[in-house]
């Protein structure tokens, strides 16, 4: 019997990881070359042990060809080829005489090459986002859940099994490819479509669902159908256009073999104007494609017409969202609920937004909001305005700060999703908002279902202390023209330009406070602007789909501004040029960048004096070897706040070597860099540092032992550094620290004897973290809570009798999926 890919590779890990414990001593002259390939097959090990877990539990289930995806099968053997090679070069390395050294020199810079090599491959195919993170862990019968996973429905869902048994009826007709569900916005066609997904997950082999928009970019859409469907036979091709693209992908599915399994593609809310019916895959058997639209499509086989709910199940929604209870039900008039359930033309987004709005309140409430979106339905005759008109109310019930933050929302592009932590910074810098505060508000919208939040990964154990890196934000296009709508008829402090615009006028540029340029493909040239364009502007959100961008001429002019935002929407990071000296932009306290390629900070001309936060994601920093990648005391002198999450750079060491620069910082969040194996000592000399976040830094090996000298932190993160052998003993001496967070920490053998100092302590986090516990942490006078998981429960179950005051065990379920291989 042939062993699996995934044990070989675990056995191969697991003897070079012994080797090289047992060969440091008697060839120090391969030191750091054999070190830095022990911190990456740390850092792989439960990635692969992962795989081979789910080998062997579905080793009876399921063949061999159904375990994993063609493409991680392939991705696993490339893994086990490169593992066999470092293998190999390690056992020739260590039989190299140290006296020899020439000999020596080769086999270094072999190992070097051999590390840098098997790096990449790893950063490039098993990190968590390239690995799909999908809602589904895949056991026998179910699909691969591809590129895009299929959206989870909302948490009731009514009115819907019928439905999904004649769309099984229709879809399945061996004359039917394109199937439409069609109706009004805010029907539930993108509800209904996941069900219909749920229900089928069994007889299709994959499942691929493309959210569409209004304006999609077909390339990128392309692009995740080529990832899903053909990335195992290859790397994904450079397209010229998007007949160009379905002309290749068409001609690679020429080989997929119809015993593979059935594929299912949904193309979710897609518009009558747009060219979408490209990405249509026809005449193949096994290939079937449901699109959502609202109508006007020409090219579908059949459509199938969303029923209206019943007077019944609207009211149940009604009444689930308005939060009535049974009593309150018996209570409440039927013909007034009637009245805004028929109102709210019985559509699910609209009694969910109108339900939530009238949580807690009185009957005069409901008459008042019933007359309202009669009101409201009565000035237009368009279906889609009289949806808007019907939700006015909504709006009317908020705050003036909410209404005005609800309204922010329309800055950002339609359909995408939104980082919380983007739309929390311009609260916070123009509307007054602490951060905290800014968070309340985004979680009073989402209550109110005028947006939908949600965590990159599940964290059930949340709390304000673990930040806001994971919260994204999605609003339906519905509620983007309830948003548009009402700022219309406000003080015109939004501007939205698009790359088709001609250059605004006077009257709409003098009072914009919030400016977003919707640059597309980075051509459109903005230097016809002609300056001062935006007085007033104290936020610019430049949103582009390019690999280089040239930053209007304009920008040096806009003295007012505070926040600017530079996002690329592409798959590579772009290259920015024409970057605005700092002298002209004296007021401006934060920047964010998102996918950009920065040249070395140092070669600004000028310090932006005033820079207080720089937040770069998924961003890639180029340098040279002679000189540092930040050089920040020179260029930020006043910075209080880094971020950097998903960043790629060859030297990290030197991004985060600060010393002695920032005595006014309070908080440093890292978040996937790769490359980060030791934290600069000098950082441990910040005195007002409170919060320090490490996560997702698989190359951290440990902390400086003088993290002691920290003594104002509060907030110490260091969650999934996997491979972090042990805490530095002086964490005692965090005389301040309140929350430490250690979970999924894997490689942390055990903590500190000196645990029992932290006497301010309040809350630690342990899932996933097995590491042994000394007799000192009974000393923790402070502590109030563990946060743990079945397996971490039993280790701290028996010191909790010691305790003076209960401590509380908050026991999770560990998030044990395998969501990263599908």
């Amino acid at each position: 019997m042939v062993e699996p890919i995934s044990i070989s590779a675990a056995t191969i890990i697991k003897g070079l990881i012994k080797v090289i414990e047992e060969v440091r001593k008697t060839h120090e002259l391969f030191n750091t070359e054999f070190e830095k390939l022990k911190s990456l097959l740390i850092t792989l090990e439960p990635r692969v042990e992962s795989v081979r877990d789910f080998d062997e539990k579905t080793a009876h289930h399921l063949s061999r060809d159904k375990r994993l995806s063609e493409v991680r099968q392939q991705e696993m053997a490339e893994l086990l080829q490169k593992l066999k090679e470092c293998d190999l070069l390690v056992k020739k390395s260590i039989k190299v005489p140290m006296w020899n050294t020439c000999l020596v020199r080769v086999y270094a810079e072999r190992l070097k090459e051999q590390n840098e090599s098997l790096r990449n491959f790893v950063n490039t195919n098993m990190i968590i986002d390239v690995w799909e993170i999908t809602r589904t862990t895949r056991t026998a019968g179910t699909p691969v859940f591809s590129g895009t996973a299929v959206p989870e429905p909302p948490e009731i869902t009514v009115g819907w099994v019928k439905p999904v048994e004649e769309l099984k009826q229709k879809l399945f007709l061996e004359e039917v490819s394109v199937l439409g569900i069609c109706g009004l916005g805010g029907c539930g066609k993108t509800t209904l479509a996941a069900k219909f997904c749920e229900q089928v997950k069994d007889k299709f082999y994959k499942i691929s669902f493309l959210p569409i928009s209004r304006t999609p970019n077909l390339l990128e859409m392309v692009s995740r159908l080529w990832r899903d469907l053909l990335s195992d036979v290859g790397k994904l091709p450079e397209f010229q256009d998007v007949d160009d693209a379905m002309n290749l992908l068409n001609s690679g599915l020429k080989e997929w073999k119809p015993e593979r399994g059935m594929v299912l593609v949904v193309l979710d809310d897609v518009w009558p104007d747009s060219e979408v019916e490209k990405l249509v895959i026809r005449k193949r058997p096994g290939f079937k494609t449901l699109v959502t639209t609202r109508g006007g499509l020409n090219w579908l086989d059949h459509s199938y017409q969303v029923p209206k709910l019943g007077m019944e199940e609207a009211k149940s929604l009604f009444f689930h969202y308005a939060q009535y209870s049974d009593q309150g039900r018996r209570r409440s008039k039927p013909r007034l609920v009637e009245q805004i359930v028929e109102g709210c033309m019985r559509l699910p987004l609209a009694l969910k937004v109108i339900g939530a709005s009238l949580k807690n309140q009185g009957e005069w409430k409901l008459k008042e909001t019933a007359t309202k979106i009669a009101t409201g339905r009565q000035t237009v005759g368009d279906p889609f305005d009289q949806i808007v008109g019907c939700l006015e109310s909504s709006v009317e019930s908020l705050s003036d700060k909410q209404r005005d933050c609800f309204m922010d929302f329309i800055c950002f592009p339609n359909n995408k999703r939104i980082r919380a932590a983007a739309v929390m910074d311009i609260w916070v810098q123009i509307r007054g908002e602490t951060e905290l505060g800014a968070f309340s508000i985004l979680k009073d919208l989402a209550d109110r279902h005028l947006i939908e939040v949600f965590e990159r990964r599940r964290n059930e154990a949340w709390d304000e202390d673990e930040g806001f890196g994971d919260l994204f934000v999605t609003q339906h296009d519905l509620l983007r023209k309830l948003a548009d709508c009402t700022s219309q008829k406000t003080k015109k402090t939004r501007l939205i330009i698009n790359q088709t615009d001609e250059c605004p006028n006077a009257d709409l540029t003098s009072e914009a406070q919030i400016v977003a340029l919707e640059m597309g493909d980075g051509k459109k040239n903005f230097d016809t602007y002609i300056p001062p364009i935006f007085p007033c502007a104290e936020v610019l959100i430049l949103n582009f789909s390019h690999g280089s961008c040239s930053l209007p001429s304009f920008l040096k002019e806009i003295e007012t501004l505070k926040l600017l935002i530079i996002a690329n929407g592409s798959s590579t990071a772009a290259e920015l040029s024409r970057l605005p000296p700092s002298s002209s932009l004296k007021n401006l306290r934060s920047v964010r960048l998102e996918r950009i390629s920065l040249p070395i900070l140092h070669t600004f001309a000028e310090p932006f004096l005033g820079l207080q936060k720089l937040s770069m994601v998924l961003c890639e920093v180029r340098g040279e070897e002679s000189s540092p990648v930040l050089e920040v005391p020179n260029i930020f002198p006043e910075m209080t706040e880094i971020e950097i999450e998903y960043c790629s750079e060859e030297k990290s060491s030197q991004v985060f070597d600060i010393p002695n620069i920032f005595p006014e910082i309070t908080e440093i969040e890292i978040d996937y860099c790769n490359g980060l194996e030791r934290l600069p000592t000098s950082v441990c000399d910040i005195p007002n540092l409170r919060k320090l976040s490490i996560t997702n830094c698989h190359d951290l090996i440990e902390l400086p032992e003088a993290i002691g000298r920290m003594n104002k932190l509060e907030v110490l993160r260091l969650r999934a550094c996997t491979a972090m052998g042990g805490l530095p003993k002086s964490i005692s001496e965090l005389k301040k620290l309140k929350f430490l967070n250690l979970s999924e920490c894997s490689n942390l053998s055990s903590l500190p004897e000196t645990m029992g100092g932290l006497q301010g302590l309040e809350t630690i986090d342990v899932r996933e973290c097995s590491a042994r516990l000394p007799v000192t942490v009974m000393h923790l006078k402070g502590l109030i809570r563990v946060i743990c998981d079945e397996e971490t429960q039993k280790m701290w179950k028996p010191f909790l009798v010691h305790f003076k005051r209960p401590v509380l065990l908050d026991v999770h379920k560990a998030d044990v999926s395998l969501d990263f291989l599908q």
